[in-house]
């Protein structure tokens, strides 16, 4: 009411201009890899299992690990990439512990697929393609690429890791969702911010990949008081197993708090 037509039609013609510019698209690229850390010299070499837990222990440190569970975080992590079970860890710090982790075993080498808009086939086909075999999933659960799970996961070789901030949210999915990936909760052992700052290692060339012995097998007995199905049981069992098989001072309170809490807390069965 108090400038003049004239001011008034420059500021609609700086405000049109200003929203042409920032209505340019921004592309988005869903799936992308980092590249492992050319300099060997400045990452740890792995000659066995041992040697990369304790490398994962000290990276999970940067990553804001309690120190009392660093060690079975990085056995439980191992294992679970061993076997390539794909796990949902959620809470405070996932992206930091997937990354940390990754850091320890592939010197920092990963590939990480966000879930924005719809679902693309094309871009799953691309998982992989640069010898990376883990793969960090974001925002999975709020997205339409939820109920795809089945063919983002269908590379057997490839250990994902999806995560997501907020515990509350994984006590809404569906059970059958742990079918697929085995939930781990973060606010159980995660103490401090993560630093961010993690060196990594690699396999050496004499490195012997882990083969479990005959007859070897960790059945966890109270899992037979929840309502879960056998094959949600047997993917436990069999990652316990394997932890055990890397790492022999696993002890029964890391079995409850990596194994039987996570599944408990997301299937509403703490009592």
């Amino acid at each position: 009411a108090f400038v003049s037509g004239q001011q008034v039609q420059v500021a609609a013609t700086e405000a049109s201009t200003a929203v042409e510019v920032s209505s340019e698209p921004v592309i988005i690229t869903p799936y992308h890899t980092f590249s492992a850390f050319e300099e060997l010299n400045d990452l740890e070499a792995h000659h066995s299992w041992a040697n990369v837990i304790n490398t994962a222990t000290f990276e999970l440190g940067e990553a804001g690990v309690a120190k009392q569970y660093r060690s079975g975080l990085a056995a439980f992590l191992c294992a679970a990439y061993i076997e390539k079970q794909p796990i949902l860890l959620v809470g405070p710090n996932a992206i930091d512990i997937i990354q940390a982790f990754s850091a320890a075993v592939t010197g920092h080498k990963h590939g990480r697929l966000c879930c924005e808009g719809s679902y693309n086939n094309q871009v799953i086909k691309e998982i992989g393609a640069d010898g990376e075999d883990i793969v960090i999933i974001n925002n999975l659960l709020a997205s339409g690429w939820m109920n795809r799970l089945p063919e983002i996961l269908s590379q057997k070789d490839i250990f994902y890791v999806a995560t997501h901030p907020y515990a509350e949210d994984i006590q809404v999915e569906p059970k059958s969702l742990y079918g697929f990936m085995l939930p781990l909760f973060t606010e159980f052992f995660v103490d401090k911010k993560a630093t961010g700052k993690y060196y990594g290692g690699y396999f050496a060339d004499d490195f012997k990949a882990y083969s479990a012995p005959k007859g070897a097998r960790k059945d966890l007995r109270v899992l037979s008081k929840f309502t879960l199905s056998s094959l949600v049981r047997n993917r436990i069992n069999s990652l316990v197993t394997t932890m055990h098989g890397i790492y022999s001072s696993t002890t029964a309170d890391e079995e409850f708090l990596f194994a039987v809490l996570p599944i408990a807390y997301a299937s509403l069965a703490i009592n």
